[in-house]
Formats: C-alpha cells, sequence, structure tokens
C-alpha cells in the first residue's frame, strides 16, 4: 500500500506558468514531490536542500534530542507546516540509534499501519506524515515531514500543573499570564524544582507528584486511541521503544493524539515487546523503554466515564 503523496498537485498549464507569481516554498516543495523519481537528480535535489536547509536557524528550532535538532517552517518563511530533523550530535546511543533515513521507512510504515487501522474503524492516533530523506552537500541528514500540530505531553502535565502550583514557587520577573510563551525547561524549573522539590525526590516520585499535580484533563476518547495505536503498531510488531511523555502530543483540543519520534523503533526485528525492548547488541544488554508504559501515565490523567444510574 502506497501513501498518497501529500504534495499532490496538478502540473501548472503553459498559461499560468505566465501569468502566475512564483510559488511559495511550501508549494514548491509539494511540486518537487510529485518528482519523486528524479530525487536524486542533482538540480532537484539541490532546490530540495536549499528549502529545508533555510530552515536551520537558531529563532527555528523547536526541540532538541539527545542527536537531533528539530526544526519548523513558519508563516512568514512560507514553509508553514513543513518540519525538519537533522542530526547535530553523537552520542554513546548514536551507535544503535537508528541513521534518518532508516528513521523514515520505519516511520511510513508506521503511518501505512495506522491508516489501515483507521480504515477498518479503529479509532487511532496519528503519525506526522514523512516526506523526504536528504543528505546534503556538506553531509548533514535532513529528514522532513509535516509538522505536528498541539503540545506534547509533558508540557500539558507542566501547565496544569502550574495551576495548582502557589505564587511564591515562581521565577522571579515571572507572571502567570506568561505561562504560555516560557519555555519548557522555565515551566519545570518552578513545577519540579521550585513546587515539588526534585532535588530531594527520585525521578520516579517526582514523575508521579507530577502526574498527581496535573490531574485529570485528557478526555476518555482520547486517551483510547493512543491505546489502540500502541496495539496497532505492536501487532504488527513494529514497536517504538521511546515511547514517553516527550514523544506523544495531543492536539489543543485535545481531541487527537500524536506519536511522534521513531528513532528507536524497530519493525519485525522481534518476536514480541518483550525481546524489542531488551536487546543483546555486541556483548551488552541494552533496555529500551516498553511501549505500553505510557499508558499508566494517560490513564491516571484521563477523566473518568461517569457511571449510569
Amino acid at each position: 500500500m502506497s501513501i498518497e503523496n501529500p504534495f499532490s498537485v496538478p502540473p501548472p498549464s503553459d498559461r499560468s506558468r505566465e501569468s502566475s507569481p512564483p510559488p511559495s516554498s511550501a508549494k514548491r516543495l509539494r511540486e518537487l514531490g510529485d518528482l519523486k523519481e528524479r530525487m536524486d537528480e542533482e538540480d532537484v535535489r539541490r532546490e530540495i536542500e536549499e528549502h529545508l536547509t533555510n530552515l536551520m536557524q537558531p529563532g527555528y528550532k523547536i526541540g532538541s534530542g539527545q542527536i537531533a535538532d528539530v526544526y519548523c517552517g513558519r508563516e512568514d518563511d512560507e514553509m508553514e507546516g513543513f518540519c525538519i530533523k537533522h542530526i547535530a550530535r553523537v552520542t554513546s546511543k548514536s551507535s544503535y540509534e537508528n541513521r534518518l533515513k532508516r528513521e523514515m521507512e520505519l516511520q511510513t510504515e508506521a503511518y501505512r499501519i495506522l491508516e489501515r487501522a483507521r480504515a477498518k474503524g479503529l479509532s487511532v492516533g496519528h503519525i506526522p506524515r514523512p516526506w523526504a530523506y536528504l543528505k546534503t552537500s556538506d553531509n548533514k541528514e535532513i529528514m522532513s515531514m509535516d509538522r505536528v500540530p498541539g503540545k506534547t505531553l509533558y508540557r500539558l502535565m507542566l501547565e496544569y500543573a502550574a495551576k495548582a502550583m502557589p505564587d511564591e514557587h515562581l521565577l522571579p520577573g515571572t507572571r502567570r499570564e506568561d505561562f504560555p510563551h516560557l519555555s519548557d525547561e522555565d515551566l519545570a524549573e518552578m513545577v519540579l524544582v521550585r513546587y515539588l522539590h526534585s532535588g530531594t525526590k527520585t525521578r520516579a516520585q517526582l514523575y508521579a507528584g507530577l502526574t498527581a499535580k496535573a490531574g485529570t484533563f485528557l478526555p476518555t476518547e482520547t486517551a483510547v486511541q493512543l491505546r489502540n495505536t500502541v496495539k496497532a503498531l505492536n501487532a504488527e510488531r513494529l514497536f517504538h521503544r521511546d515511547l514517553h511523555e516527550k514523544n506523544v502530543m495531543f492536539s489543543d483540543d485535545l481531541k487527537s493524539v500524536y506519536v511522534i519520534d521513531f528513532g528507536s523503533a524497530s519493525h519485525k526485528e522481534h518476536a514480541n515487546l518483550k525481546d524489542a525492548t531488551e536487546v543483546e547488541s555486541m556483548g551488552s544488554q541494552l533496555r529500551y523503554q516498553r511501549d505500553d508504559g505510557i499508558l499508566t501515565t494517560v490513564a491516571s490523567i484521563s477523566k473518568k466515564v461517569a457511571k449510569k444510574t
């Protein structure tokens, strides 16, 4: 089953070429997306590279992982709705994490699995639709995809916990109306360090405290979406293996869930989730995160279904 090209547009007529203004960066990338059979040609590759590398500016960065940075397009650069990920660092974990080309293949397969599940009527979440993998002229690896709307579960929990936080724990010069504009790091400094006292608790205790303070804010139907998503992927032996609160996102209305970052995923390499998360590699035991571990947290912040009387 092939993915429908998200950037498919009809070719312009000769007359429209003469009268139309130059296409925006986003529209031009969609046109280039129709040329998959020419992706390796130098002129096509160079043009894609130019559009995507223009996003790699500090002000466009929306996240950093252990080995990669993520940038997003903006309306002012005519790249709204696009997102790129590029390998920026080499760490000890890099030796067994997927490179971006493999990550794109796995993300594409996950997207297909959920599309098939959705076609069968199952309520499942979403995967950012991958678009292109590119190695630039200076050997930078870039993976491009649709930008995911909304916020991470981590951010949402911090925001909801902050509502219960007394003013005495605010950072100097910070007001409550500033919360939506604060970075995750500043919000975590107030909630985890000042309010919940991270220096005196274990990580498990701190996380339990954050979950409790966040309260129940997630609709039950959305929690079911995530549960079904994990089940659908695992049923086809696609294991995410890094499914935590920063790799699960929810739409602004909390009605849709998105799973992101397939940099540690595997597909049909292991018989079951246990084998996929406890891996023997080069004489050492690697322990990945279980896909279903996130469901406990999600269940604890989900609204309870009212019992019929």
